[in-house]
């Protein structure tokens, strides 16, 4: 069979409303072979934390998570988005994603 280009996109934003509660992103599986692509808010006041869980979103050495500023950008090859958790410095920072679909 073969390969067809993605028919939609999902797209959103998630959101840390309490710096230091982590926020687990949606439900969205995300396509065999496709990226998630994140970018951090242009209005961010401070630094963002991707975990693979709550606890490593939250992590106050943030030794466990990944740092993202106003505008980074950040693509991940992962199954489904809720595998992913936020945490801010700053509330309420954030991240848009977007992942195509079939």
């Amino acid at each position: 069979m073969a390969a067809t280009n993605p028919k939609h996109i999902r797209a959103g934003r998630v959101l840390s409303v309490v710096a230091g509660t982590a926020v687990q992103f949606p439900d969205v599986v995300v396509p065999y072979d496709f990226d998630v692509n994140l970018k951090a808010l242009s209005t961010n006041g401070g630094i963002v934390y991707i975990g693979n869980s709550k606890p490593e979103a939250e992590n106050p050495s943030r030794t466990t998570s990944f740092p993202m500023e106003a505008n980074d950008e950040l693509k991940l090859e992962i199954g489904n988005l809720n595998q992913l958790w936020i945490d801010a410095a700053v509330a309420p920072d954030g991240l848009y994603w977007i992942v195509e679909q079939h």
